[in-house]
């Protein structure tokens, strides 16, 4: 069991949770890049509209300092707000940092001639602290590059939130993965468990436990073969029953006839043939009569094992029905005479030509013939009719005996089975026959009330050759 769950796990590990887990990092890269881009973007965003409006500012302030970039610089730096922010610095046509907003001048110096407005992104060389510089250009009044202006933003708050994004996105990736996994599992587990159940409960019923019934949890898949588990169980159970009742009752079948032969024969064998004719006769009568009827036990058990290993074959040919009746009469006549029990029949205006294996269809009729005659009343009647329809002849054997029980009707035709009946027999002969009657591409249909008779329909199609 342990490896079957180790198995089932690691399949939706494989294929489910890792393909889940990868589309989360992959998604979670993509939204860590995005807010890194943006926090950026934001940063460039507002280095952007500040030079905009200080470009602006600058340009009226040299205008009115007559182009002197000192005095404008001073005018300028003292104006400026949001200088917590934002370091600015302020250089010369040469490119010497001549002043600052913190008053802290540094020994840089920048080209001026190539100052674009491009940002860059570094390292204090002292303290390691994380920068955006932006290099501008001013311009005098004649539209002349007379100096530059760097703003320098420290990116050491971007990165908190970069650090705190991520974070947050980690905590939430792992979350995510945690639920799935959970999820996941508990998905597993209801398809586990209940399999094992299942497999522990099919382990029982193949060593012979039959009373076994699973508790069905989910409808669904899971549930359906539950139900179908626990239908073979009581259907194999049925089935054991059949068994067993079925060796209990063709033990005795068999024993009564060799018990009767053998009594006979010892009987015989110590007769005087001068003497004792009459006895031998009688006796030679009954063992005839009981090897009959081992006989035929033996061919049922035969033809019932075909049957079930799928060796039972028939051999069509033309067929006429009402010949097969007169040939089964004249063997079962004298047996039915002897029982006080007249078998009417009448002859039919048709020809009734069926394609059918003709020794299959007259032990069929034999069979039907059979019951009817054990189960029929002395000074009583058997009637056969043909009858034909638009596709198929049907022939009808009725009795007027004791009938089948209307809560056994349903399972004559099963294989072992006798129902309530004490007459001799394995009780698959009526299995036997409607086999053959369905290879025919019939049907064998029973209809009886008890204590009133009953009726077999046998309807085979008509032949079309």
């Amino acid at each position: 069991m342990k490896f079957f769950h180790a198995d089932i796990t690691f399949r939706w590990f494989r294929s489910v949770f890792s393909f889940m887990l990868i589309f989360l990092i992959i998604v979670e890269l993509i939204i860590l890049f995005f807010v890194n881009d943006s926090l950026y973007s934001n940063v460039e965003t507002y280095l952007d509209r500040r030079s905009e409006i200080n470009t602006r500012s600058f340009a009226s302030l040299i205008v009115e300092n007559r182009n002197d970039i000192h005095n404008a610089a001073h005018s300028f730096m003292n104006s400026m707000s949001d200088t917590e922010n934002i370091r600015f610095e302020i250089y010369d046509l040469s490119g010497k940092n001549f002043l600052s907003s913190d008053g802290f001048t540094t020994r840089t110096v920048l080209d001026v001639t190539k100052v674009n407005g491009s940002k860059t992104i570094t390292n204090d060389s002292s303290s390691g602290e994380r920068l955006m510089i932006m290099d501008v250009p001013l311009r005098n009044s004649g539209g002349s590059v007379c100096g530059a202006i760097r703003y320098i933003v420290s990116l050491e708050n971007v990165f908190g939130l970069q650090v705190v994004y991520t974070v947050v996105s980690i905590v939430g990736l792992l979350l995510v993965a945690v639920l799935v996994f959970l999820s996941g599992q508990y998905f597993v587990q209801s398809i586990v468990k209940p399999v094992n159940t299942i497999i522990r409960s099919a382990q029982l019923i193949a060593k012979g436990d039959f009373s076994i019934r699973i508790q069905k949890k989910y409808d669904d898949e899971i549930g359906n073969l539950s139900d179908a588990i626990n239908n073979m169980a009581q259907e194999l159970s049925k089935i054991d029953t059949l068994k067993n009742e079925f060796i209990s009752s063709v033990s005795h079948e068999l024993r009564t006839p060799l018990t009767a032969i053998r009594g006979w024969n010892e009987t015989i064998s110590m007769c005087d043939p001068e003497t004792d004719g009459d006895v031998i006769k009688k006796g030679l009568s009954v063992i005839d009569a009981e090897t009959d009827r081992l006989g035929r036990m033996i061919e049922e058990l035969l033809d019932y094992s075909k049957i079930q290993s799928g060796r039972f074959t028939i051999s069509k040919s033309r067929v006429n029905l009402f010949t097969l009746v007169r040939e089964t009469l004249d063997i079962y006549s004298q047996k039915a005479a002897s029982a006080g029990i007249e078998i009417k029949y009448n002859t039919p205006a048709f020809e009734p030509i069926v394609t059918g294996d003709p020794n299959r269809l007259k032990q069929v009729f034999i069979n039907i013939l059979d019951n009817a005659v054990k189960h029929s009343p002395k000074n009583s009647t058997v009637e056969i009719h043909l009858l034909k329809s638009a596709a198929a002849y049907s022939v009808i054997f009725k009795d007027h005996g004791s009938g089948i029980k209307k809560e056994e009707l349903p399972f004559i035709k099963g294989r072992f089975y006798k129902g309530s009946s004490t007459k001799p027999g394995s009780g698959l002969g009526l299995s036997i026959c409607d086999e053959i009657i369905n290879l025919h591409g019939g049907t064998l249909d029973i209809d009886s009330a008890e204590s009133e008779g009953t009726t077999v329909a046998i309807t085979l199609p008509i032949s079309s050759n």
